[in-house]
């Protein structure tokens, strides 16, 4: 079933013409597609939807989005006049033992926090201990941690959830029935660890399930800055490995130098992770370092950032591959690391952290999280990374698997996304992509390495040498491309 078919299926007394199905879709807010095409068969007799009209649609959308463009200044400012306006959130990790106890805080608190984000969708949810009460038959509405997912023999999927006081088990049916088999693949993309409500009819010690409910994050919109300014967002740049793209990245550094107009509005660079190689990441690392001492590695950065322009500012998260600890969160990459910063316009973030750039949230995540995603979600892939990010915030939190990365098992469960950004940054996967969904933006902003043998082995095609811009006051994103090698 292709995209528009399933948003479609989402639509009553709406029928698709075979042509409409060739219209790109991409970059296009599923909801607001629905609404909109929703809004134009209000007052029509005949609901067919071709070719032609969805164009025309998906056009109307576009344009409302960049009308929501204020009137640029009359008067040309650079970002050197401007004055910066920034507020960082760094979320720090909590000292635990990884006791038992350890372990049930942490999860009670994730279950707690994000029962609540439910709780604003769905009304009369019950304790799973209290369906005991109730009849077969009668409809409930339930919130649980996954515990487990199983196909059965018949080809059904049996989900095992449970809460501080219980445990439910919830049979998604397989079958022709075009409800029926919706639902049955929104019960695919279920994945262990994560908290969501179930709604369904009891059946002895079943539930028989009806829908799937998320936290979600709700639709909202990006008010462009009346400063005319912008952001640029890199990451994995891997300095210190053989296959760092020194020649390009240099191209990139000279370019933020330079009087070219649209550098001159540069005013924030975001770097989201892996900013050098490291040392013992992986088996035999040391054959693939072109300089094989961390501190050297970290030196090389910070003459490279210190090159730019003062009134530039740069936050510098860390990775998997960065000399912090590996389980998330990551505190910010140490100062010693970096040999006593000269330029106070270089801030250390940790992995995640929230900026505020003039008003706008970005929330900077460097995104190991997306190899669990990616693997476990039918729809995902590291082709479009975006459509990972996506889900992670569908399930409003960083690492909803557990166990897939490192996290660290305290009482606060600091990876659920609480606040919504206006946009979200990561990395990791090397691949340049973008997505608009629900209001938010979604950036990957690709790397500065070319293709490793790792990658070869699994098929990943990385987009090196690219860099996403975005213009805070236009609400524009383009991207710059400063490397010619392609592996698309």
């Amino acid at each position: 079933m292709t995209a528009l078919q399933e948003i479609i299926n989402k639509i009553e007394n709406i029928l698709i013409a075979s042509d409409a199905l060739e219209v790109n879709l991409n970059g296009i807010d599923e909801e607001q597609l629905i609404n909109k095409i929703k809004e134009y068969f209000t007052d029509k007799e005949e609901k067919i939807l071709n070719k032609e009209i969805l164009i025309k649609i998906v056009n109307e959308i576009r344009e409302s989005n960049e009308k929501k463009v204020v009137v640029l200044h009359t008067n040309y400012k650079e970002a050197k006049d401007i004055d910066a306006k920034f507020e960082i959130k760094n979320i720090y990790p909590e000292k635990t033992s990884s006791s038992t106890e350890d372990f049930l805080k942490y999860f009670n608190n994730r279950f707690d926090k994000i029962k609540r984000l439910i709780e604003r969708r769905v009304n009369f949810i019950k304790d799973i201990s209290s369906l005991k009460n109730y009849t077969n038959g009668r409809e409930v509405a339930i919130v649980g941690l996954v515990y487990d997912k199983i196909t059965t023999k018949k080809g059904h999927i049996l989900v095992t959830i449970d809460d501080p006081t219980g445990v439910a088990k919830v049979l998604f049916i397989k079958s022709d029935d075009p409800n029926l088999s919706k639902l049955y693949d929104s019960a695919t993309k279920i994945v262990k660890d994560e908290v969501i409500a179930i709604k369904g009819k009891i059946s002895n010690s079943l539930i028989i399930a009806n829908e799937i409910v998320y936290p979600e994050i709700p639709i909202k919109s990006i008010t462009p800055s009346n400063e005319d300014i912008s952001i640029v967002f890199t990451s994995d740049i891997h300095i210190g490995s053989k296959l760092f793209l020194k020649d390009e990245f240099e191209k990139f550094i000279e370019w933020l130098k330079s009087d070219d107009k649209s550098a001159r509005k540069v005013k924030y660079i975001i770097l989201g992770g892996d900013v050098v190689d490291g040392i013992g990441i992986y088996p035999e690392q040391q054959k693939e370092l072109e300089v094989k001492d961390i501190f050297k590695q970290y030196e090389i950065l910070k003459n490279y950032l210190e090159e730019l322009p003062d009134y530039m500012h740069i936050f510098v998260a860390p990775g998997n591959h960065d000399a912090v600890t590996l389980a998330e969160p990551q505190p910010p990459i140490p100062n010693d690391l970096f040999k006593e910063i000269k330029n106070s316009n270089i801030h250390l973030l940790s992995n995640p952290a929230y900026v505020t750039l003039n008003g706008l949230k970005v929330l900077v995540y460097h995104g190991a999280s997306l190899d669990p995603i990616i693997r476990d979600i039918p729809g995902c892939s590291y082709e479009r990374p975006t459509t990972g990010m996506i889900e992670l915030l569908k399930r409003r939190h960083l690492s909803p698997i557990y166990g897939g990365n490192e996290i660290l098992p305290t009482r606060e469960d600091k990876l659920v996304i609480e606040d919504i950004p206006d946009i979200v940054h990561m990395g990791h996967v090397h691949k340049n992509d973008y997505a608009i969904y629900h209001g938010v933006l979604f950036i990957n902003s690709g790397t500065w390495q070319s293709r490793t043998i790792y990658q070869m082995k699994l098929g990943h095609l990385p987009t090196p040498g690219r860099v996403p811009i975005y213009n805070m006051h236009t609400s524009q994103l383009y991207t710059m491309k400063f490397s010619d090698l392609s592996y698309d």
